[in-house]
């Protein structure tokens, strides 16, 4: 990111790795049920979709990085969809 001219804030990187971890703790600990573990990651996935929504729409990004974390918002709504899918199945 220096390389780019912008200076990387770890706090999103930090919070995409404690989501990230805390999906995978979920998964492999845990069954996903009615006390409301899959709305929590889903709820997780909107937040995170909503933020890289708005780095996009805050038009501060290079195209470079604009064009990775388009990428990664690609990613994240597949994600949410198949976890609210899984929801809609099982309610």
């Amino acid at each position: 990111m220096h390389n780019l001219g912008g200076k990387p804030e770890d706090h999103s990187t930090v919070l995409g790795s404690i989501h990230q971890s805390w999906i995978e703790f979920k998964n492999n600990l845990t069954a996903i049920s009615s006390d409301g573990g899959l709305n929590d990651v889903i709820a997780g996935e909107e937040a995170a979709i909503s933020a890289y929504q708005k780095a996009l729409d805050g038009g501060d990004l290079s195209p470079e990085i604009a064009s990775i974390i388009l990428d990664h918002l690609h990613h994240l709504k597949a994600s949410y969809k198949k976890f609210d899918d899984l929801n809609a199945e099982i309610s």
